[in-house]
């Protein structure tokens, strides 16, 4: 029998979503994964979400970094940061991405609205385009529970400690966007 300790982290885990429109794939595998594949897509989801990281902080000054040199370095990573975006955008327009559809994610499950080649108890890798300005998808190693949901399972611990930040992150930025329309 699970745990109040267990149910309630499965429910805060359930309670934490992000969602939106985002292009969506599916990998299917003919036999379960390998420990070999479960690590690579988790090493590649760890380098997605540091970068997506990265590229999501805001580009702040304190009042005490108000002298030239730090001006100098802001400036240049908004300059780096237009650029990033000009060849995102250049590269996604030859650069085959699915067609965008509602995803919602959790640390645990994935749905979507739309129709992919899936089955029942199938197993593979969902990859979720996350964010516009990385080209490369989260990898998503997941078993179909029915034709718009999956279960995720094996991310390894750094990489799942990665994505539960990185859901943690947006859906607090979707909460605090909902809260700003209601006011206007």
């Amino acid at each position: 029998m699970p745990s109040s300790h267990d149910l309630s982290n499965e429910t805060l885990d359930e309670a934490i979503r992000f969602q939106g429109l985002m292009p969506l794939s599916w990998r299917a595998s003919s036999q379960p994964l390998t420990e070999a594949e479960l690590q690579s897509a988790s090493d590649a989801n760890v380098s997605l979400l540091d970068a997506v990281m990265i590229m999501d902080m805001p580009a702040t000054l304190d009042s005490d970094d108000r002298d030239v040199s730090s001006l100098e370095m802001h400036r240049l990573q908004a300059k780096v940061d237009l650029l990033v975006s000009m060849v995102s955008r250049l590269l996604s327009y030859h650069e085959h991405q699915p067609v965008p559809v509602m995803v919602s994610l959790s640390a645990r499950h994935i749905t979507w609205q739309g129709v992919l080649p899936v089955k029942t108890g199938d197993v593979g890798i969902m990859d979720v385009y996350v964010h516009p300005m990385a080209l490369t998808p989260l990898q998503l190693p997941v078993v179909i529970r029915d034709g718009s949901s999956a279960e995720i399972h094996g991310l390894q611990p750094m990489a799942m400690n990665a994505f539960e930040k990185f859901l943690f992150r947006q859906h607090r930025r979707q909460v605090a966007g909902a809260r700003q329309a209601r006011v206007r």
